[in-house]
């Protein structure tokens, strides 16, 4: 919608001061968006830092020959899994897909099933009962010394491919995404030069 006014002849001319004081204030309306506006992206960047997720790039090897290949979604603190996507291939299988887990999906408890040490889970081809084919897999969580690592636990959880295919190697790395600090990092520096162009034009 446009608006129109009607200025008195000469009304500029004598009030150039005016003119000017209100320009001032159009970019003080503006920072001061702009202030709130990188205050809220601030906030929810830390949100998001606080709620991060941990993907991976895996790639499972098994002793018919078999490879899973695809990504694994854990927690921050890697004690759940909470999603898989990825391929089997090899070892009589062609393409299947498995994207469901098993304790994300139930509801049920991350655990260690008999105490060893290392957590369990099933990655799987559909939710239960519908599920035809399962990969019960272990991993270690990282430490200081160690980062994660999905080991051959033959005893946990029933393992390897429909627990008799056992894993024989496993690759698992980071993927290029930014890290929850990294985000939060953002947020401030967004806030904090907000903040700073305001102050200038006070």
């Amino acid at each position: 919608m446009k608006l129109a006014f009607s200025v008195p002849e000469g009304a500029l001319e004598r009030a150039p001061d005016t003119t000017t004081k209100i320009h001032r204030g159009n970019h003080m309306i503006k920072f001061r968006g702009l202030a709130k506006l990188a205050a809220v992206a601030a906030l929810g960047l830390f949100t998001l830092a606080a709620q991060a997720n941990v993907v991976r790039q895996v790639e499972l090897d098994f002793t018919s020959g078999a490879r899973y290949t695809g990504t694994v979604t854990f927690s921050d603190d890697y004690i759940r899994i909470l999603d898989t996507q990825g391929v089997l291939n090899g070892g009589g299988w062609t393409n299947r897909t498995l994207s469901w887990t098993w304790l994300a999906y139930t509801g049920q408890a991350a655990y260690d099933s008999n105490g060893d040490g290392y957590q369990n889970d099933w990655l799987m081809d559909g939710s239960s009962p519908n599920y035809s084919l399962f990969i019960g897999v272990s991993w270690r969580l990282p430490t200081a010394g160690a980062d994660l690592a999905f080991v051959s636990v033959v005893d946990s959880y029933y393992s390897g491919i429909s627990n008799g295919d056992a894993m024989v190697a496993s690759r698992v790395e980071a993927l290029d995404v930014p890290e929850p600090g990294q985000l939060g990092l953002v947020g401030i520096a967004l806030a904090a030069a907000a903040f700073s162009m305001r102050r200038r034009r006070a």
